[in-house]
């Protein structure tokens, strides 16, 4: 397990305790709970914490109702090469142990969202995964979540989970597919991209990928090709690092905000300037060196791979 599987891990299992916690509040009620709450906490922790060699960055938008997806993430390796997601975050009720959102659509004869989310995925010059990463937990431990139940893991580490946006789209007029009992043998822990030790001499976006394919597609006629992966990071990424850079040049010529709360986080550029980002909430950028990916080769432990789940 990597370094970076390591902070995602104990990231999911932060989300799972603040989900209990709200559980353990009867007036709370989940419309309280929101989405966007976890996830900017998260890649916040993320970036904080990031391991030596391994850049992360994150370029704050809004506005989620024009185009369906949350966040884009993208995976640059030390080779230059790019591979990016496209993720709509959703977060479970677990009073009725499912996800009430996940087969939204704005307006009764618009599309759902998921449909939007795999459209904006494939749009441009950069094509991108389409993802959900679900919020999880669920009362009972494991017991409850027998089917599919890898004993490697604990409840806790599903408190972040991928979920293929092909299979909701496949299910999105079923009522009955949002629920935790029919997904959790479709889910994984986000951090089981990086637990494989025989990717490890990979670059960052063949291990991601490498990782995805093997958790998430694992039907012998769904993996997803290599020609996912863009040989250079996208040229948007060089115009937000120059809206950075003006950006914390004039900050620091604005003693007023030097202790501001609000200016520490994530850099607030316009993504709407950008025609590729127009409407995302955010954009998280992990940026690996040589340093990174040798230590990552040198760092992983002698266990097997976590198997996946049986579908």
């Amino acid at each position: 397990m990597d370094e970076l599987s390591h902070l995602l891990r104990k990231r999911a299992r932060w989300t799972w305790r603040r989900l209990q916690d709200a559980h353990s509040v009867p007036d709370l009620g989940y419309s309280h709970i929101r989405e966007d709450g976890f996830t900017n906490f998260n890649l916040l922790y993320l970036r904080v914490h990031a391991p030596k060699g391994l850049r992360i960055e994150l370029f704050k938008g809004d506005d989620e109702q024009s185009t369906g997806a949350d966040w884009e993430w993208w995976f640059i390796g030390a080779g230059g090469s790019a591979l990016g997601f496209r993720v709509q975050a959703k977060v479970i009720n677990d009073r009725r142990t499912g996800y009430d959102h996940l087969h939204h659509f704005k307006e009764p004869t618009g599309p759902y969202q998921v449909e939007r989310l795999i459209e904006d995925a494939a749009r441009g010059p950069y094509r991108k995964i389409p993802a959900y990463c679900l919020y999880t937990h669920w009362i009972g431990g494991r017991k409850s979540a027998a089917p599919g139940w890898d004993a490697n893991l604990k409840p806790s580490d599903y408190g972040c989970a991928w979920l293929d946006a092909d299979y909701v789209h496949s299910n999105r007029e079923k009522s009955e597919t949002r629920t935790l009992s029919h997904l959790f043998s479709r889910l994984r822990p986000w951090h089981c991209l990086f637990t494989n030790p025989a990717i490890a001499a990979m670059d960052l976006p063949e291990r991601v990928l490498s990782g995805w394919n093997n958790a998430f597609r694992r039907e012998p006629a769904k993996p997803i090709p290599s020609d996912i992966i863009h040989p250079e990071m996208p040229d948007w990424l060089w115009r937000l690092r120059k809206f950075k850079e003006r950006d914390q040049a004039a900050r620091s010529l604005d003693t007023s905000k030097r202790s501001d709360p609000q200016s520490i986080g994530a850099d607030i550029t316009p993504l709407s300037a950008i025609d590729e980002l127009v409407g995302l909430s955010g954009v998280v950028v992990f940026q690996e060196d040589e340093t990174y990916k040798q230590n990552q080769l040198f760092s992983m432990p002698p266990e097997p791979p976590i198997p996946p789940p049986e579908w």
